[in-house]
């Protein structure tokens, strides 16, 4: 399987430049000659950072940051410092009790339409995308002006640095002077024998140019070499730095992502119980739809039960003797007493039957009230008598109404 392409935007020497590589076939530049709406790494020109530096002794891995931070903040970096994704600290002499380290620090803003071609790309230094040669102090042309980068034994950079000089002249070399003399000094960096020069118009015969490189070799006190730029390479290594819009577009679109993935969450869920209700309203309506079906099948059943139950209602009172007039006012007069009650009133309507009439005290009807509701033929009558009237000469009247039981109450 082919390696994928990759996209790189490196500052140049008028800007940035879009190059093209895949695998390990060498970069070349963008034949479209315009930066890409998308890139894989992007350089930060060295204008834009802080480089410091540092030297630490025998300090473990894990304090090593903070080591750093405390040199960041003595040289007034403290607010970069709070955040991780604005500096870094690279040591590649990990093994070596005496370790040289190099610091980086974002101190300036990339152009926005850098910035928005790497909302997913990878940060570095741009030396990083430098070939380095241990000893050879490296000098190319970035963003309209000079860079400067100081490697370690092993061709690593320790140190970049933009020079205030736009041209190879004599200015540039005493700049150059200064700041390998101060890194001699506080032992950053190794020994450098030689200063490489990587300019587009090296082989140049122009006059102008010759004097400008002529100065500079004789300003400076060690050998010069002038080469040609070479093609960019990818960085051995990925880098942490990201610049500060970049990382709040990538939170807002993270927080974007994460929304919309809760509310199709949401979604989901509320399509799956509005499913799931169709569903279950949809099994009851067929559920429905074949308990009618067997109802219907039923129905000339049940129409005959119906009818069967009309024609045994219309037998019900020649079924049930007990129940006939003459028979309930016999059962009546069973239970009236030698001498106290006088019945007045036996009527018998569909299946409504009243019973009145007098009694020579209040006791005496009362009791009577009480012989019928208990009596055998009517304890299924639930009669209902009313209080009796007493009337002025000390007699009393009462009424019971009682309903007729069903045929199957009535059974025996």
């Amino acid at each position: 399987m082919s390696a994928s392409e990759e996209i790189l935007h490196i500052p140049g020497a008028d800007g940035f430049q879009t190059w093209r590589t895949r695998g390990r076939v060498e970069a070349a530049p963008d034949p479209g000659g315009r930066m890409a709406k998308r890139a894989d790494w992007i350089g930060i020109p060295a204008k834009a950072l802080v480089s410091i530096p540092m030297r630490f002794h025998g300090i473990d891995a894990g304090r090593r940051e903070a080591a750093a931070q405390l040199e960041l903040e003595g040289a007034g970096l403290g607010a970069e410092t709070q955040q991780p994704h604005l500096f870094e600290t690279r040591v590649h002499d990990e093994d070596a009790r005496d370790q040289r380290a190099w610091t980086c620090v974002q101190a300036a803003p990339l152009p926005k339409d850098v910035l928005d071609a790497g909302l997913d790309a990878r940060y570095a230094p741009s030396v990083c995308f430098q070939h380095l040669k241990a000893g050879q102090a490296a000098v190319w042309e970035e963003s309209g002006g000079l860079a400067l980068a100081l490697p370690d034994a092993n061709g690593q950079p320790l140190h970049v640095q933009a020079l205030t000089s736009r041209e190879a002249d004599g200015d540039a070399a005493a700049e150059i002077r200064c700041i390998l003399a101060a890194a001699e000094l506080s032992g950053a960096a190794p020994d450098i024998d030689g200063v490489e020069l990587r300019m587009q118009d090296a082989g140049s015969q122009d006059a102008a140019g010759t004097a400008v490189r002529e100065e500079f070799v004789s300003s400076m006190d060690c050998p010069v070499r002038w080469e040609k730029p070479q093609a960019p390479h990818r960085p051995a290594g990925a880098w942490r730095l990201v610049p500060e819009p970049v990382v709040r577009r990538r939170q807002a679109r993270s927080h974007r992502r994460m929304l919309v993935l809760f509310t199709t969450a949401a979604l989901i869920v509320i399509a799956a119980g509005l499913s799931a209700f169709a569903a279950g309203l949809w099994k009851r309506q067929e559920g429905l739809k074949v308990e009618a079906a067997r109802l219907a099948m039923l129905e000339p059943r049940l129409q005959q039960i119906r009818d069967a139950r009309a024609r045994w209602a219309g037998l019900e009172i020649a079924l049930t003797p007990q129940h006939y007039p003459v028979e309930l006012f016999h059962q009546v007069v069973q239970l009236l007493p030698p001498e106290g009650i006088r019945l007045t009133l036996f009527e018998l309507n569909a299946d409504k039957l009243t019973i009145a009439g007098e009694a020579s005290s209040v006791n005496h009807a009362i009791s009577f009230r009480e012989d019928l509701s208990g009596a055998p033929a009517f304890k299924d009558w639930g009669f209902a008598a009313n209080t009796p009237s007493v009337l002025p000469d000390g007699r009393a009247t009462f009424q019971a109404e009682g309903t007729r039981p069903s045929l199957a109450a009535a059974a025996p």
